[in-house]
């Protein structure tokens, strides 16, 4: 970000912010989604230009924000602890079928998700569907997701995967 704010001319100045907040902070409104609808909402101060960080590209987003080519493509994956009985699915050609298949194995088992980030489990259409639900909400950091899952907070969690490039 230094570099992109050097090479258009502008003085650049980190802000802290985290993913309950950023959306606020970039705005000055909050992000209300009811209904499958995208409204905005209240005032706060404006605290930066532009989300420097892995953030996720989902349909409501794009709908309030404008995203710039992305450059380091992710998936989120639903992860079981080794001991678990639960299986991969197999891969198939149809993306809803998949989600339907993984949906169908969590059946009754408990999956750790974060609201109001790329783990919200209203962006994967897994709000009352009859999943057990368990917010995770001790910080917005979601390297913790994985520990929480393995100290049985659930027995399953969703997680965010950045692909890498390889160079050379």
């Amino acid at each position: 970000m230094q570099g992109f704010a050097k090479r258009i001319g502008v003085s650049y100045k980190l802000v802290y912010s985290d993913f309950y907040s950023v959306i606020r902070d970039l705005l000055g409104k909050d992000v209300v989604r009811k209904n499958g609808e995208v409204t905005l909402a209240g005032d706060y101060p404006i605290k930066g230009d532009v989300i420097s960080s892995g953030f996720t590209v989902l349909p409501w987003r794009e709908a309030i924000l404008l995203y710039s080519e992305p450059t380091l493509p992710s998936q989120v994956l639903l992860v079981a602890p080794a001991d678990s009985d639960l299986q991969p699915i197999e891969d198939g050609a149809d993306l809803a079928a998949d989600i339907l298949n993984t949906r169908k194995a969590i059946g009754s088992k408990s999956v750790l998700v974060m609201e109001r980030t790329c783990l919200d489990p209203s962006n994967y259409g897994l709000v009352n569907v009859g999943i057990d639900l368990k917010t995770y909400n001790k910080s917005a950091n979601l390297n913790e997701m994985v520990p929480a899952m393995l100290n049985k907070e659930a027995e399953l969690t969703l997680l965010d995967v950045r692909a890498m490039a390889e160079s050379g």
